[in-house]
């Protein structure tokens, strides 16, 4: 028969490996959520880097939209913008 202080101590450290399994579960759900974090962040800075990379070329296309619409033709301004024929053409659409 166990006596009450070999109880409490078998008690204890029951809580005690409790208390571990929790804190190895919450670690783990806290580096998930680290990783689903960068992921998103990651995923932000692709989808800002193609809204500027779209931005860009839509400054483009109304630039050589103007030159043309100004008397250039397709050969000034690719050569002025420094873009090939093909370039220009797909920015003019």
């Amino acid at each position: 028969m166990k006596t009450y202080k070999e109880s409490e101590q078998a008690r204890l450290a029951e809580q005690q490996a409790r208390l571990a399994e929790q804190q190895a579960r919450l670690a783990a759900e806290s580096a998930f959520t680290e990783s689903e974090q960068a992921r998103l962040a990651e995923q932000q800075a692709r989808l800002a880097a193609e809204q500027a990379r779209l931005a860009a070329e839509s400054a483009l296309s109304a630039i050589a939209t103007q030159l043309l619409n100004s008397g250039m033709n397709l050969e000034q301004i690719a050569q002025m913008m420094n873009l090939s024929i093909d370039e220009t053409q797909r920015l003019l659409g």
